[in-house]
Parts: C-alpha cells; sequence; structure tokens
C-alpha cells in the first residue's frame, strides 16, 4: 500500500493571508535571505473606500531608527516578515493626519461601539488579506467593568466587532486622525454620550468634547443628563463665554443646576454675558433651594385664557417648538392677574370639538405646589394623581413654574440606580458578529 510521506520539515513558509496584531508584532523582521533586519513597531493603516481600513506599511525599526516601510516591500509570511532591502530607509517615520497607528491607537485602548452606545477595549485586531490588499476585518473586545473581564479570562470568552461598527476615541497633535468620531456618535442619544463621558477617561473626555463641539444642540442635551460632579468638572475647563453660550441651549432649571456648580465669581461673570432673558431666569432659579419644588420646576410652560377656544389653543401648542414635550402634556388656564384657574390636557384639545372654549374643558381644580414645599412632596403629588407635570405657584395664586415628571425622577432616583444600565451583557456583542465567524469558540 503506498503511503504519502509526511511533510518535509524544510518545506517553504507559506505567505500569510490572516494574522492577529499581537502575532504580527512578534514575527521577526527579515531580509530575502532571511538575515534579521529589525522589527516591527507599528502598523499604518488609513481609510479607503468609505469604512475600508488598509494597511499602508509598517513603522520599522532598522538600524536602529524608525521608519516606514510600504507594503509592496513587505511579504507577510505565516513565520516571519521578509523586507526588500534592495533600497534603504532614509527618511524617518513621520506620522499624517489621516493615518491611524493600530498598536499606538487601537490596541488596548477604548473604541466606541455604536451599536450599543458603549466603549469597549480593544484586546487585538484581525487582519486580512482580501483582493490583494491588507485590511483591518475585526477586533476581539473587552466589556464592561472588572466581572466581566474576569469571567471572560475565566470562560475564554472572546467578544469580536467588525471594524466598521466601531470608532477610536484618537487626535493627535494634528488634530483627528482618519479613526476620529463620525456618524457613530450621531446615532447615540444625549442620555448615552453622558453615559460614555462618565465612564471616560481624561483623554477620552477631552475627544468626545470635541466632537459634540460640531454639535451644539447635541452638546447642551447631554450637558442636561450628567449629574453635578461631572457638570461642575467638565465647566471648570471651559472659559465664561463658552459657559454662557452652553446654557443658552439648554432648559433653564437644568441651566440653573449647571451654573450653580461654579464658584461665586464665575457665576456672576457667567451670569453677566447671559442675554436678558435667560439671565432673569435663572437668576429666580438659583434663589430657591435646590431640594425644594421651586429649585426642581422650570420657568417654561403654556397658559391660555379660559375663552380662548381649543383651535387656537392647540395652534399655541403647535407653535411652542422650544419647549420640552413633557411641559406641553397640559396647558395652564390663567385670569388677567397671572392666577392658575385650571388645566386642560392635550388629548382634552386634541379631541374637542375646535370651537370649544377651553373653559369647559378644563379641570378648575388643578393640583398645584408652592416653591418652597419639599422636593419629596412634589414626587408623592405626581405619584398619588399621575401628573405628568406639576405647576408651582407663589402665594397669590400666579402660575411661576412647572415640574415635569422628569425632573421629579432625576432627583428621586439613586445616582448609582441611574447609570446602572452602564453594563450589559456579553451575549449583546455575538449576535451577527458571531455568526459570522464560525471559526472562533466562545
Amino acid at each position: 500500500m503506498n503511503r504519502s510521506r509526511p511533510a518535509s520539515s524544510t518545506a517553504a513558509p507559506r505567505p500569510a493571508t490572516q494574522i492577529l496584531l499581537t502575532k504580527l508584532l512578534d514575527q521577526p523582521l527579515v531580509d530575502p535571505d532571511r538575515h534579521a533586519a529589525g522589527d516591527v513597531a507599528d502598523v499604518v493603516a488609513e481609510r479607503r473606500n468609505g469604512r475600508d481600513l488598509v494597511i499602508t506599511g509598517l513603522v520599522a525599526r532598522i538600524d536602529g531608527r524608525q521608519v516606514f516601510v510600504p507594503m509592496t516591500r513587505l511579504t507577510l509570511l505565516e513565520d516571519a516578515i521578509v523586507v526588500d532591502t534592495n533600497a534603504g530607509f532614509d527618511e524617518p517615520y513621520q506620522r499624517r493626519p489621516s493615518e491611524l497607528l493600530l498598536v499606538t491607537d487601537v490596541l488596548g485602548r477604548r473604541l466606541l461601539d455604536a451599536r450599543i452606545g458603549k466603549l469597549v477595549r480593544a484586546r487585538d485586531i484581525d487582519l486580512m488579506l482580501l483582493h490583494g490588499r491588507w485590511t483591518v476585518a475585526w477586533v476581539d473586545v473587552q466589556w464592561g467593568g472588572w466581572w466581566h473581564h474576569l469571567t471572560g479570562r475565566l470562560n475564554h470568552y472572546r467578544a469580536h466587532r467588525r471594524w466598521d461598527a466601531l470608532e477610536p476615541l484618537t487626535t493627535t497633535e494634528d488634530g483627528p486622525t482618519v479613526g476620529h468620531f463620525g456618524a457613530g456618535m450621531a446615532r447615540l442619544k444625549a442620555a448615552e454620550v453622558a453615559d460614555l463621558l462618565e465612564n471616560a477617561s481624561t483623554a477620552e473626555t477631552n475627544d468626545i468634547l470635541g466632537d459634540l463641539a460640531n454639535n451644539p444642540e447635541l452638546e447642551a442635551e447631554v450637558f442636561e443628563e450628567l449629574d453635578d460632579d461631572h457638570i461642575a468638572k467638565l465647566l471648570e475647563l471651559r472659559d465664561d463665554a463658552d459657559i454662557a453660550a452652553l446654557l443658552t441651549r439648554m432648559s433653564a432649571d437644568t441651566a440653573a443646576d449647571a451654573i450653580a456648580t461654579l464658584s461665586r465669581d464665575r457665576l456672576v461673570h457667567v451670569l453677566d454675558l447671559l442675554p436678558a432673558h435667560d439671565r432673569v431666569k435663572l437668576s429666580m432659579l438659583l434663589g430657591y433651594n435646590p431640594t425644594t419644588a421651586g429649585g426642581l420646576m422650570g420657568v417654561d410652560f403654556l397658559t391660555a385664557p379660559g375663552s380662548a377656544d381649543a383651535k387656537h389653543v392647540l395652534a399655541s401648542v403647535s407653535d411652542a417648538t422650544g419647549m420640552e414635550p413633557q411641559a406641553l402634556s397640559n396647558v395652564y388656564l390663567v385670569d388677567g392677574q397671572g392666577r392658575l384657574t385650571g388645566a386642560v390636557t392635550l388629548p382634552q384639545l386634541v379631541q374637542a370639538t375646535p370651537g370649544t372654549p377651553v373653559d369647559k374643558l378644563a379641570d378648575h381644580d388643578p393640583i398645584k405646589i408652592t416653591p418652597d414645599a419639599d422636593a419629596e412632596d412634589a414626587a408623592l403629588l405626581m405619584s398619588d394623581h399621575n401628573l405628568i407635570s406639576l405647576p408651582v405657584v407663589d402665594p397669590q395664586g400666579r402660575m411661576i413654574g412647572l415640574i415635569t415628571v422628569d425632573d421629579v425622577l432625576e432627583t428621586t432616583i439613586p445616582i448609582d440606580w441611574r447609570r446602572r444600565g452602564s453594563g450589559w451583557s456579553p451575549q449583546v456583542l455575538e449576535t451577527d458578529d458571531a455568526a459570522a465567524r464560525p471559526d472562533e469558540k466562545p
């Protein structure tokens, strides 16, 4: 019987078609005669055709210098990297802003996974030869806190994500790199970005804030979602004019909470920089203890005289595009002196005949509270009466503010409860990506 002979141990090494970055860094850099030529310091990539990240070359240490070696001068084998040394490498490597360095910028660092709105840490990077070009295909990531890291190691779990689902938080002295935040940030909700900031390092925070600066409205919404400690830290880094501009884009009640974190001298100066109507609102709100109904309330609400009909009041709701939706759940009826005389809900207005006077639809004894009442009393009233909003009146019965359900929830729910959603299960990271990688076993 003929038996095939075992493969010769001297068989020529085969070209590689797929390699992990950490293994690539361990490969010897040799000349065509297999003599040592140096070692690999980093891998250089550039974006091509939208999201594709193509490897353009290596940063190699040759003759004691760091030089750029283009991929056209390299052959990746399974056991070594062969470099064409016929032409010398005279110029030291100088990074271009369009380049992403996989070791410096990605490996061991955190990336934005916009699909789940979280930061994940890159453990390794899978490089693949596709259509004659080496590209970044997959990233093996860590998730969550110490418990997820521990169980992941014990279970040999490898979560992998396609590169085009991730975005690095990376900048250089010359500005954002090719991998900097793009469309991924725009897909996140304000609360998700706030979660990122509250769990980010100083460098990551700077990168996230740099992107938010390009979207002022989202930036204001994000600051409204942050806790007071983080707001204080972030405002400390800004000049007074920037703070004033930010506050004008925030709702008055959250802007008052934010400015209250400043020192007294800065607070006064920032108030002076605000437009008059914003300054009046914030000055009034700052006069209330934050643990009272006055400290919770906002000053944007919609009022109408009782004689107005449903059609015209609905038109007023439609025109109030700058108000929060919760504040428009009710329209409040007031007399000529601004005293609260009733409340009509938005569904009542929608369902009523257009010419019906709102006075006939209204509850003429609405639940209300005074500004010096405890915040807990406001929460109990809203819970007992299933209210989305609660009017605040002065001793003369004039409406001066409105507490919405989100104001109450933010105050009454413990901070650690609010952010407990920042962890997630590793199963979230598998899904479609795991199905596409049958060679990987959890």
